[in-house]
This record gives C-alpha cells, sequence and structure tokens, in this order.
C-alpha cells in the first residue's frame, strides 16, 4: 500500500502540484506559469522562489509582462525555466523596459552553474544600463540557454547577453536578432568563457563587435561552433570583436556584416583566435574587408574561405599593423575588392601563408607584404572553381586546384568537393 502511495504522489509531481512542491522528497515537480497569472504561480519568480534543486517551471504559450515576470533571479537554484510547447516565439517575455525604466530577463549572479537552464523562450524589449539587456551573468555565475530568441534590446555592454568575471554559460541554438550596444556586441564577455554553439546573429549593433565581444577570457579559450553572422555592424569588427583572447571559431559562416573602420567581419588586438574552416563573404570595412589585426595580434585561420570581402583603402581580406603575425593554412582568399588581399601597414607586422590559393583579388595577389610567397610552402593562384559563388555555394568542383592533393597540402578553403 505505501509503495503505490508514494508512485501515486509521484505521478501527481509529474503532472504538476497544487502547491510548488510534491511533498517526497528528491521528485521534481512542475510549475505551470500561464500569462494571465492562473496557473499554479501568479509569476515565474514566485514559482522560482518556491522552486528546489532539479525543478522545472514551464510557461504557457503567450507574452509574459510585469513585476515578477522579469529581472528574475534563480537565487543559486539549479532549476529549468522553459516554454510548454518549445517554440519560443509564442511564449515570449516582454521586459518592457526602456531608458526610463530598464528592466532584463534574467540576471545570475548567485554561483548557478551548467544544470541551471532557460529553453526556447522568447526575450525581447530588455534594457540594462550597464550589462545585458535581455540576460547578464556575473560574480563565476552560468547556466545553460538553450533555443531563445533574444530581440530588440538594449545595454551599454552586451545588448542581448553580457557574460561578467568568471562566468561561462553554454549557450546553444540561440537566435540575436536586432540587439543593441553602446560599446560591445550583442554578446558581450569580459574575464568569461562562454561556449556559442549553432546561433544566429543577424542585425545587431555594438562599438567594439557587432554580434559578439570577448575582452579576455577565464580559465580557457571561448569557443564559438557552427554559428552564422550576417548583416550585424560595429565601428571595429562587424561581426566578431576579440580583445586580449584565444578564442576557438569552428565551422561559423560570415555574410553581409559591415565594419565603419575596421574588420568586416573580425577585428583583433592582443589577441590570438583560432578560425577553423570558416566561411566569410561579401564582408565590408574602410579597413580589413573580414580581418583586421593591430597590437600583438595573431590570429591563425586554417582551411577558411574568405570571398567577395571589401577592405576599401586597405587590406581587401586581411590587414594587419603594430607587430601582428597572421597565419593562413590552406585557405582561399579570392576575389576581394579594394587594397591588397592581405596587406601589411608595417614592417612589424608579418602574414605568413602555407597552402593557400589567392586568387582574383582586385588589389593585388602575391603582392606586398607576402610578395614572393607564391610558389613556396605550396600557395598558388589559380581560378577556385567554387560549384556557385554568385548564390553563396563555396563547395568545390571536383576540377578545382583546391580540391586535392596536387601541390601536397590536401584540400584549401572551408568546403570539400560538393559538384562536378
Amino acid at each position: 500500500m505505501k509503495k503505490h502511495a508514494l508512485m501515486l504522489i509521484g505521478l501527481v509531481c509529474i503532472l504538476g502540484c497544487s502547491d510548488q512542491h510534491c511533498p517526497v522528497s528528491g521528485i521534481p515537480s512542475l510549475a505551470f506559469i500561464k500569462p494571465d497569472g492562473s496557473g499554479t504561480h501568479a509569476t515565474i519568480q514566485d514559482a522560482i522562489d518556491k522552486a528546489e534543486d532539479g525543478d522545472v517551471i514551464e510557461l504557457d504559450d503567450g507574452v509574459f509582462r510585469g513585476d515578477g515576470n522579469r529581472d528574475l533571479n534563480f537565487s543559486g537554484k539549479a532549476i529549468s525555466v522553459r516554454s510548454r510547447s518549445g517554440n519560443p516565439y509564442a511564449c515570449v517575455i516582454d521586459c518592457q523596459g526602456d531608458s526610463l525604466d530598464p528592466h532584463q530577463g534574467f540576471f545570475f549572479h548567485n554561483g548557478e552553474d551548467s544544470s541551471a537552464s532557460i529553453e526556447k523562450l522568447g526575450i525581447t524589449n530588455g534594457f540594462a544600463r550597464l550589462y545585458g539587456g535581455c540576460i547578464r551573468f556575473d560574480n563565476y555565475s552560468s547556466a545553460t540557454l538553450v533555443g531563445l530568441v533574444l530581440t530588440e534590446s538594449a545595454a551599454r555592454d552586451g545588448g542581448a547577453i553580457a557574460c561578467w568575471h568568471g562566468s561561462d554559460p553554454v549557450i546553444r541554438d540561440c537566435v540575436f536578432i536586432g540587439n543593441r550596444s553602446i560599446r560591445t556586441g550583442s554578446l558581450a564577455c569580459y574575464e568569461s568563457s562562454p561556449t556559442i554553439v549553432g546561433c544566429h546573429f543577424r542585425d545587431n549593433e555594438g562599438y567594439w563587435g557587432g554580434a559578439i565581444s570577448i575582452l579576455r577570457e577565464s580559465q580557457r579559450p571561448a569557443l564559438i561552433e557552427e554559428c552564422t553572422f550576417e548583416l550585424n555592424q560595429a565601428n571595429d569588427g562587424g561581426a566578431i570583436y576579440f580583445g586580449q583572447a584565444t578564442t576557438e571559431v569552428r565551422e561559423c559562416l560570415f555574410r553581409h556584416n559591415v565594419a565603419r573602420e575596421f574588420g568586416g567581419a573580425w577585428f583583433c588586438a592582443e589577441a590570438s583566435p583560432r578560425l577553423t574552416a570558416c566561411t566569410s563573404h561579401h564582408n565590408y570595412a574602410l579597413v580589413g574587408g573580414a580581418l583586421h589585426c593591430q597590437e600583438d595580434c595573431i590570429p591563425i585561420l586554417t582551411q577558411c574561405t574568405l570571398c567577395y570581402e571589401t577592405g576599401m583603402y586597405v587590406g581587401a581580406a586581411i590587414h594587419l599593423v603594430l607587430r601582428s603575425r597572421a597565419e593562413c593554412r590552406q585557405c582561399i582568399i579570392a576575389f576581394c575588392a579594394g587594397g591588397q588581399a592581405v596587406e601589411s601597414s608595417d614592417t612589424t607586422s608579418i602574414p605568413t601563408l602555407q597552402c593557400c590559393n589567392l586568387h582574383g583579388n582586385r588589389g593585388g595577389d602575391w603582392t606586398g607584404a607576402i610578395e614572393g610567397q607564391l610558389g613556396t610552402f605550396g600557395n598558388i593562384s589559380a581560378w577556385p572553381w567554387f560549384c556557385d559563388a554568385e548564390f553563396g555555394d563555396y563547395h568545390l568542383q571536383a576540377s578545382s586546384p583546391c580540391s586535392g592533393d596536387s601541390t601536397g597540402c590536401g584540400r584549401m578553403g572551408a568546403w570539400p568537393v560538393g559538384c562536378d
């Protein structure tokens, strides 16, 4: 009899208790919150306050507004807040924040770790005078963010998200659209090392980095993987700004980002980012159409494809100055406009290319700082024979000189053979 009673109590917990917690210790409870306050709790914060580690708080579809449904604080608990439907466009927290009445979605600052999570919610109209229009992490606090849609929010640093002082959130499959920052990007991190995977950044704006700013890191390099960046803009670093960072960037796509001055896709200062299998095309800056480096910056680009970039004055694709040393391995740099394809503005900055194909760049291919490297270390200048570059398909044709081992280098560029 006792066994059946415990099973019944557990079933009630799974379906939702009349109170936030079930009477059996160790069995997680499931709370339902509705926008009109008629769920198991009146507000999201009320449910959080009564939750225990392992509990789940589900939000019905609709728009959540007002006190108790914004400026949310997990208080160090390992709990999950998520939409019931799994549709972040249908389940939205509207922070209703502005410069006179600032409000953000969540603030993590009590040592939360990756076992705390927010999943498949929309967060919009956040405003913070300092950090994180939608979500702020501080004081060695983190969480796992999955499938969020973060829109139309603003802050001084991190228009959508700010991670500060040892906070290392995991951010997966999130969408950032139309967020604004006075200084750093839509996602700004200082002395922190986020993991950012499968995210989409579109039409965000900052001064240092339109989409992401990584300023120093914590114990390990930050990771940005399988993300798309398009139509973001900044003064420096249209998509990403690296400052004193060794961030790993893998298999990402950068297109139509704009820097008003330096680095159409990427800007780095005193940084050594590692960019691997990335595709960057149709980005624009006055200096460094794809990448601008300064002040002891040593980026390493491996199997990247940089095409149709514009560095209006110097560095159609890559520009170096002030003791910077870019290394490019198995890369394709083609059809860029403005200055020379890879350009250095002083004798202290030295680009080194190995197994690279530079071709069709209007300001010159193997010229200036890289003159003499053609024909050495597997470097070539040949039509790359993309499948359909006009429509953004940078797979290689089977006959491409970049596709095989004719130079002893293996494949060049971010994409394998994809057509005859």
